[in-house]
């Protein structure tokens, strides 16, 4: 599956999301551990709201009856809507640069998981995509911090970060690396991944883009009894 082309990954983590969005009757109602101001129907407002902002990004209108009705409806109705609204912006995916996308629909994948107790199927075709952008995208941000190098090992990969020989290496298991650089995981959590050096240099790069830490776990690391997962 991690030889789909990005626009087909992006329909299937549509297809996936309003999957399990459907499997049971009170979903849409139910709290977000991860984003504790949503419910899972404001989750599924929010995928409708970024496809019709990149749809506009890229010179193109959303459908606006779509995107009105997701603003406020129930979750059949933003379903729909994502349904008309992603569809646009997976054919501007399949022109190249959909990545951040596809990382975004996959964190909300897994927030939806750690609502419904549920986990990903191995080799989703999301994950390696994803933990690529967001690792890139929080190394762009060490020298803002003055933080030294960093190499970040996870899914079999290796990352070197910021400028020069890294001063220390970063790896852990596979899901806890990626939850750990998209907001999902607090400074401590951080700190328990497995670091060659201590990690304070590095903790406030954690905080780039829209991600921060939160100051209490939305949910446990792995090894405490989270979410058994791997991408392979």
């Amino acid at each position: 599956m991690n030889e789909m082309p990005d626009d087909a990954v992006y329909r299937y983590l549509r297809k996936t999301v309003s999957a399990m969005a459907t499997s049971v009757d009170d979903a849409g109602g139910r709290a977000v551990p991860a984003c504790p101001e949503w419910t899972v129907r404001d989750l599924l407002a929010h995928l409708v709201e970024i496809a019709a902002l990149v749809t506009r990004r890229t010179g193109n209108e959303p459908d606006a009856a779509a995107e009105a009705a997701a603003k406020d409806g129930p979750v059949d109705v933003v379903l729909d809507a994502w349904s008309v609204v992603g569809e646009q912006v997976a054919a501007l995916i399949a022109g190249g640069g959909g990545r951040l996308m596809i990382a975004d629909a996959l964190s909300h994948e897994l927030d939806l998981h750690r609502v419904l107790g549920t986990a990903p199927e191995p080799g989703h075709p999301a994950f390696l995509r994803a933990l690529d952008v967001v690792v890139r995208g929080m190394g762009g941000h060490l020298g803002e911090h003055g933080a030294p190098a960093l190499e970040v090992r996870a899914a079999g990969r290796r990352w070197s970060l910021g400028e020069g020989a890294p001063a220390a290496v970063v790896t852990g298991a596979d899901y806890d690396v990626l939850r750990s650089f998209t907001g999902r995981r607090t400074p401590g959590q951080i700190r328990a991944l497995d670091w060659s050096a201590d990690p304070a240099p590095w903790l406030p790069a954690f905080t780039w883009g829209a991600f921060a830490p939160p100051a209490a776990p939305a949910e446990p690391m792995v090894g405490d009894g989270g979410l058994r997962w791997h991408w392979r």
